[in-house]
């Protein structure tokens, strides 16, 4: 997988098989002189700087950071992992932060500053998917843990951060964990009356306070706010499943491709109502 560092100078390649990630230097960046930005422009290299753990899967920016969750191995037993980058990191060839977790498990963690958000299984459970999620701060030395939420989030999976919310999609909900000052509180979304499937997708946009949860081909809005969890018909009467989504850089369009080469456009300020459509392909 291939993902932009958070400000967008660096190509992050992720190789869950191979165990490593490598970085490209796009070659175009930007400095503040004060008064004006000046441009840079070089050609596009490899860099030589690189990540090697088990199983780097999960990828998560948020504000100048990103998150990189390594799930590990069971046997033999090797633990997940967390590591935490900027771009000025990146361009100096070394971490940001880092912290290691006690077991294996296919996780994510989201960055907020001096903040860590990440998961937690314990040895007990059914599978790999974690079932908590914890909260820890960052120290001179490290990461201190400050408190595992008693809400429990069963078959966690995905994640997704914007200004004020953390969500993680569970089984049986959605769990919040808002950030207020350097104080985080967890809470929780039931998965509404009739609702095939579960959140396993999380993603939005920094300026948006809503989020879309994705269970299978259903696409719901996630109000963290109202505590609230909306179907939103994006396919109308087709039966077209979705291929790829992204939404547009000032968060004003969330785009999904079809499986009929079709590119459904809805629009976030009206509640992701159908704004149009393109046949692509």
């Amino acid at each position: 997988a291939i993902y932009a560092s958070p400000n967008q100078r660096y190509a992050v390649l992720i190789q869950r098989a191979d165990n490593k990630v490598s970085f490209v230097d796009g070659g175009l960046w930007q400095e503040d002189h004060g008064s004006h930005m000046h441009d840079y422009q070089q050609g596009a290299k490899l860099l030589s700087f690189q990540l090697n753990g088990p199983a780097p899967t999960h990828y998560e920016a948020h504000g100048e950071q990103a998150a990189i969750f390594f799930d590990g191995v069971a046997s033999p037993m090797q633990a997940s992992s967390v590591q935490v980058l900027t771009d000025a990191s990146i361009g100096s060839g070394k971490l940001a932060a880092n912290l290691a977790l006690a077991l294996n498990m296919h996780g994510t963690a989201e960055p907020r500053g001096k903040h860590l958000l990440t998961t937690y299984r314990p040895a007990d459970a059914a599978n790999t998917l974690p079932t908590q999620v914890e909260w820890y701060q960052q120290t001179a030395n490290g990461y201190q843990l400050k408190e595992k939420f008693a809400e429990q989030c069963p078959g966690l999976h995905g994640s997704f951060s914007n200004k004020d919310y953390s969500l993680f999609g569970c089984t049986d909900g959605v769990l919040v964990v808002e950030q207020k000052a350097d104080q985080m509180v967890a809470s929780k979304i039931a998965n509404p009356t009739g609702m095939t499937g579960r959140i396993g997708t999380v993603t939005g946009h920094k300026n948006l306070s809503t989020m879309i949860g994705f269970a299978g081909q259903d696409q719901y809005l996630l109000d963290p706010v109202a505590k609230t969890m909306t179907l939103v018909n994006w396919r109308g009467a087709s039966t077209a499943t979705r291929t790829a989504f992204a939404m547009s850089g000032d968060g004003d369009y969330f785009v999904q491709l079809d499986n009929s080469g079709k590119l459904i456009v809805q629009d976030t300020g009206a509640g992701y109502s159908i704004k149009g459509s393109l046949q692509l392909v």
